[in-house]
């Protein structure tokens, strides 16, 4: 039938360097009896979606690791606390104070929470761009990679609490003991 052969769909290629989009927009408004629509932008939108959602498994990823990393750097400290007893009355008996003997325990807590931090921080990055990669390869989807830093500013602040909470809580176990009482 002649009926069959009227256009209801056409598709042309827009220059390099103007954006689909505005032009869509542009000859919908020119033709408004007609529907211009950018199908690369539908594209788009569900890759963006997609990896809004493997952004946000990340995030729940980054949120477990940093939970067990606070757990074994509580483990840490307790063993390094529990293994060094004794050098705290030493340090005591050569006539450091308290506060002294806590820098001293402090200095080693902060030397473990820095090399983890950095090795952490590391870590995320190199993750956060093969998974960028990846994602994209997967979907032959081009865009430039966008480094996300609320991954690294969740762990140098969860760092930083920790070791204030750690901190504070080896001060006062220093002070709670009795170093006069304690034996060798």
């Amino acid at each position: 039938s002649a009926f069959y052969l009227e256009p209801t769909r056409v598709i042309f290629h827009v220059k390099k360097g103007l954006d689909s989009a505005v032009v869509a927009k542009e000859l919908g408004k020119q033709f408004p009896s007609f529907s211009f629509v950018d199908p690369s932008t539908r594209i788009k939108d569900s890759i963006e979606e997609i990896i809004s959602y493997v952004n946000i498994a990340l995030y729940g990823g980054m949120g477990v690791c940093l939970l067990l990393g606070v757990l074994l750097l509580g483990v840490v400290t307790f063993l390094n606390v529990v293994e060094n007893q004794s050098e705290g009355r030493f340090l005591y008996e050569l006539g450091l104070s308290r506060g002294g003997i806590g820098d001293c325990f402090g200095a080693t807590l902060f030397a473990h929470l820095g090399v983890s931090t950095i090795i952490s921080l590391f870590f995320i990055s190199v993750l956060e761009y093969v998974v960028d990669k990846t994602i994209k390869q997967s979907f032959s989807y081009a865009s430039p990679f966008v480094f996300d830093v609320m991954p690294l500013l969740g762990i140098l602040m969860l760092s930083g609490m920790m070791l204030v909470v750690l901190q504070v809580l080896l001060n006062s176990w220093i002070n709670r003991r009795d170093f006069r009482r304690e034996g060798r």
